[in-house]
């Protein structure tokens, strides 16, 4: 009897330009792909020690990419006592 091989979600840390305030500043998020699906949260922050840690909680933890949405909002939650309610 052949097991199915499950195919685990891998993150990656995204940057992008934006104006904030007249000023061009570098926005982080998350990109998650699990096989042929794809999900990117982008300018969730614009420090990125946090959301390499936030990748990192991802990875490690092996959370599908269906969880993505909701981890990233308790994580920002978490870290700066908003969550983002475009997510929803």
């Amino acid at each position: 009897m052949k097991s199915l091989k499950t195919i685990k979600a891998k993150y990656k840390i995204i940057c992008s330009q934006e104006s904030l305030n007249g000023n061009q500043v570098l926005m982080y998020g998350v990109e998650g792909r699990c096989g042929s699906q794809k999900m990117v949260l982008s300018s969730l922050s614009c420090d990125r020690k946090r959301i390499e840690l936030l990748v990192k909680r991802l990875n490690e933890g092996e959370f599908e990419l269906c969880l993505l949405k909701d981890v990233v909002n308790d994580f920002l939650y978490e870290t700066y006592g908003v969550a983002i309610s475009y997510f929803e």
